[in-house]
């Protein structure tokens, strides 16, 4: 977090802190809150009230760890692996010189 700008208060928190949308949010505002906002504003989640914590929450040592539904918890700094099913790809048109 940069910092350039910060919550006024523990409401305006809580409204940013949305995800994960299970605790209605985890004490810090990151990259899955604003996915969150995203799946909010298109529909793809029913709106949910705001809650959680009202500040941000200190994170110990100098990774988070995230559990894996698969391989239990992962480590930032661990490489992942990504499958994907069923993907439509597009060939993309080559750019014109003018």
């Amino acid at each position: 977090m940069a910092g350039l700008d910060v919550p006024t208060n523990g409401s305006e928190f809580q409204r940013a802190d949305c995800a994960p949308r299970s605790t209605l949010g985890d004490g810090a505002i990151t990259i899955a809150d604003w996915v969150q906002v995203g799946r909010y504003m298109t529909g793809l989640d029913p709106l949910t009230p705001a809650g959680g914590p009202t500040s941000a929450v200190p994170v110990s040592g100098v990774l988070r760890m995230q559990k894996s539904p698969v391989s239990g918890p992962v480590r930032r700094d661990q490489s992942r692996q990504l499958q994907v099913q069923d993907a439509h790809i597009l060939e993309a048109s080559p750019a014109r010189s003018r």
